[in-house]
């Protein structure tokens, strides 16, 4: 189904999630979670650690299977990874010993793309990240920033219409952070992908996402569903911003 036909990008159904650990460990991540979401929406996943916020974004990239419910991804019943949705980790997840280059077009060269169009496709997104310099630098001569810079580049090489993101600037220092949160912005502002971003920071989902879910306790459930409405590019400082981020705190901190 082509994005353009569909009323919801993403559809989780009643989903649930069981993990079963060492001696006899049980622990139940998610109950019940239902979530329709809309073609081109940037949503971000937010909650504190152990809430299930990764565990949700795994299910929907078909990484991992449900116990319960359903989960539909441009029409397509999610039973394992499809080519139309591509995953960020927060681990830069580069070989190192491909060059950059040769990391970006990997999905390319696994899907069959001759050499020199998956070269070329690969040179258009790393000079649309600033990366065209290093095409033939190897993952350990990149800073943090860079690594996730290229990671993302790879992610979008397939030119995918779903964009999963867990935690993805998690490990940045806090500058490199909000200069990658702008990037990731001025693209998905020029693309309007689905993106489904997953983190535990406030202010980072108030100034990236049109739509926040908000999830807590175990097993996770959905606390707050609320759709940001502030014109980009938003400012921090600003009285309306610090009003989201104060009602998703107290989100957050409900029991």
């Amino acid at each position: 189904m082509d994005i353009a036909d569909a009323v919801n990008a993403i559809e989780v159904s009643s989903v649930s999630k069981t993990f079963f650990g060492e001696k006899g460990m049980v622990v139940k991540a998610l109950d019940a979670i239902c979530l329709d979401i809309r073609p081109h929406e940037f949503v971000c996943i937010l909650g504190s650690s152990g809430c299930g916020k990764s565990t949700l974004l795994n299910l929907m990239a078909g990484l991992i299977s449900a116990d319960g419910g359903m989960i539909k991804v441009l029409g397509n019943t999610i039973k394992k990874p499809i080519r139309e949705a591509q995953m960020v980790f927060q681990e830069y997840s580069l070989l190192p010993w491909r060059t950059v280059l040769d990391n970006v077009s990997l999905s390319l060269e696994l899907g069959g793309v001759s050499k020199k169009e998956r070269h070329h496709r690969a040179r258009q997104l790393l000079n649309s990240f600033g990366l065209d310099e290093f095409c033939n630098s190897y993952p350990h001569e990149l800073s943090g920033g860079m690594r996730q810079r290229a990671a993302i580049a790879r992610a979008l090489s397939t030119g995918p219409d779903v964009l999963y993101m867990d935690e993805p600037f998690g490990a940045l220092d806090a500058h490199t952070r909000l200069k990658m949160q702008q990037e990731l912005l001025n693209y998905w502002l020029g693309e309007k992908k689905t993106v489904v971003f997953v983190t535990h920071s406030v202010e980072e989902a108030v100034f990236l996402g049109t739509r926040i879910i908000v999830l807590g306790g175990r097993p996770g459930t959905i606390r707050k569903d609320i759709a940001i409405e502030l014109n980009y590019p938003r400012n921090r400082w600003h009285s309306e911003f610090g009003d989201y981020c104060s009602s998703l705190l107290q989100a957050m901190e409900s029991p």
